[in-house]
């Protein structure tokens, strides 16, 4: 059975927004320097760091902690639990 999540308040929800813009900036600097070095390592972090910015957008968006599933297979969390309130 999957815990239902309850909402963030506001002082959490700037947390995350922070969190956000911070992996953002993080990722978005380790993509300029793994480019301007040819470097492929910096690249790589680079990119992960602007997944995880972007998780962490989506926990300010929808105002919720995110479970494995929102994160893994965003697309289908929606219709799985639309279908659970139908029945």
């Amino acid at each position: 059975m999957i815990a239902r999540r309850s909402r963030l308040g506001a002082l959490n929800r700037t947390a995350a927004l922070l969190l956000a813009l911070t992996w953002f900036a993080a990722g978005l600097f380790a993509l300029v320097i793994g480019f301007a070095r040819g470097l492929w390592l910096p690249v790589v972090c680079g990119v992960l760091a602007c997944g995880y910015g972007i998780a962490w957008s989506r926990v300010v968006a929808r105002s919720r902690l995110l479970g494995w599933q929102d994160l893994v297979a965003p697309w289908r969390g929606g219709a799985r639990s639309a279908r659970r309130r139908r029945a």
